[in-house]
């Protein structure tokens, strides 16, 4: 059975049996985009007012029969559900998707922590497996959905990847924030530290977030780089915003013993951490 593998969580990629797979048509491309996004059957018509909504129905379909026959020609025969009003991309041997993948992922850490009062296991054990999956959902998102790519011609499907768009980074953000929160409870904070600079890098604004890498920062003994991520964060609100953080933000600062000249940290161990804290 051949292998089709379809990752939409960046710039779009489409390999058969790990070789990449180019087709005739962008449209192509946003149909398998779509279908994955979506699974189950969707009616001809509704695939047709997507990718061509400019046009007449007659001529969109046809445009969505030679669609379908370019997917085809590129991937096989395996692979989409075609009937006279419906077309799917079902589940199969060999189908990999990256969409599903992450959501896969992200439902079983969920369901990890909810059957917390039923599971036998430590909770430990139930944070290690917890962690592991939201870390698995991280690694698939390599950039937001469909980066780098647009179709010129179908405002229908622009708006529906905009809002896509939105959704998976929606996801994102919860995944890292859980995947952060679970480390730092652990004191692992290096991974910790790397998911909440992930985090904060998708809003540069919100200052829970930062507040928490702060947070993660001083306990971590990276005071300095703690200041220093204070000091830019602080620089943007003024200067986008107009504003200063919050006070929960600058009383981590300057609760006791938190300052740069006393730091416990050698001046070697201090460089080292803030340059693996500040990537």
């Amino acid at each position: 059975m051949p292998t089709l593998r379809l990752s939409f969580l960046g710039p779009p990629q489409v390999t058969l049996d790990s070789a990449p797979v180019s087709f005739d048509s962008r449209k192509a491309l946003a149909l398998l985009a779509y279908l994955a996004a979506h699974p189950g059957p969707h009616t001809r018509a509704e695939l047709a007012l997507l990718l061509w909504p400019e046009s007449d129905t007659t001529r969109a379909r046809g445009a969505l029969r030679y669609t379908l026959h370019a997917v085809k020609r590129a991937t096989g025969d395996d692979w989409l559900d075609v009937t006279r009003t419906h077309v799917a991309l079902p589940e199969a041997a060999g189908l990999a998707v990256d969409l599903h993948a992450f959501r896969a992922a992200q439902a079983a850490a969920t369901d990890t922590a909810t059957d917390m009062a039923t599971d036998e296991t430590g909770p430990a054990a139930r944070d290690r497996a917890a962690i592991d999956r939201l870390a698995r959902a991280a690694a698939l998102y390599r950039d937001d959905f469909l980066a780098g790519f647009t179709l010129r011609d179908s405002a229908n499907f622009d708006e529906w990847q905009f809002f896509q768009t939105e959704q998976w980074r929606q996801r994102l953000i919860d995944v890292l924030t859980r995947l952060a929160r679970l480390h730092a409870a652990r004191q692992e904070y290096g991974p910790a530290i790397a998911a909440a600079q992930r985090l904060a890098g998708l809003d540069p604004l919100r200052e829970d977030v930062h507040r928490d890498l702060l947070e993660m920062l001083l306990a971590s003994g990276q005071r300095a780089a703690a200041h220093r991520l204070y000091a830019a964060y602080a620089a943007r609100l003024e200067a986008e915003l107009g504003v200063a953080p919050g006070a929960a933000m600058q009383a981590l600062l300057h609760a006791p013993g938190v300052h740069v000249s006393g730091d416990r940290a050698s001046a070697t161990d201090e460089t080292a951490q803030d340059d693996t804290a500040l990537g």
